[in-house]
């Protein structure tokens, strides 16, 4: 079974597609405040020190235009 590491596959869009983590977070708070997303904790997700909840996922997917299945192994 292939396993798929959420951190990296974010890293690697992020990366591809030259988006700052700093632009995310923008994003993220304007589309849902409540999260109150902050630069230090989208970089722990980044780094895969900190979990994603289900609220950031859709989040990120949504700012990126992401098909949330690319976290899928």
């Amino acid at each position: 079974m292939k396993t798929i590491n959420m951190a990296d596959t974010l890293k690697e869009v992020l990366e591809k597609r030259g988006v700052k983590q700093a632009w995310l977070v923008e994003q993220i708070n304007q589309m849902n405040p409540e999260l109150h997303m902050t630069r230090n904790k989208l970089s722990a997700i980044v780094n895969g020190s900190r979990k994603v909840s289900i609220d950031e996922l859709k989040a990120i997917c949504i700012a990126l235009k992401l098909n949330p299945d690319v976290f899928l192994p």
